[in-house]
């Protein structure tokens, strides 16, 4: 199972780097240089900085408050006049950590990725 996951990770993040909503150019080239030098740079970022999937926690609550009670009285027998005793409901106000899965070499692969393009002579276009 981890290792499937994996392998989705890393053809997605394949698919993903550079190819976000940053605009490349290169004079003279066209979409499909572009999008042949973007698959090799591509390749070989992922070859060099490969999928690194962790659990990590990225917030946690470490001012919860205490567990508390709630009592009260109550009859020993359910009927009122009987033996009375003490009827406390608890409730644990626990805030557990929120986990989730990080690729570890996400940036470096993209910079990799991004270096490559720029080698190749491809420029981000200039936002108007």
């Amino acid at each position: 199972m981890a290792r499937l996951f994996r392998s989705s990770v890393a053809l997605l993040g394949a698919l993903l780097i550079c190819a976000c909503a940053e605009k490349w150019t290169k004079p003279g080239a066209s979409d499909a240089d572009f999008q042949a030098v973007k698959a090799a740079c591509n390749a070989r970022a992922t070859a060099l900085f490969p999928p690194d999937v962790e659990q990590v926690i990225v917030a946690d609550s470490p001012q919860a408050p205490a567990p508390s009670s709630n009592c009260g009285m109550g009859s020993s027998d359910g009927m009122m006049g009987g033996g009375m005793m003490q009827d406390c409901a608890m409730t644990n106000n626990l805030n557990l950590p929120t986990q989730t899965m990080v690729d570890q070499n996400a940036a470096s692969r993209t910079a990799d990725a991004r270096n490559c393009l720029l080698a190749s002579g491809w420029r981000p276009a200039k936002s108007n």
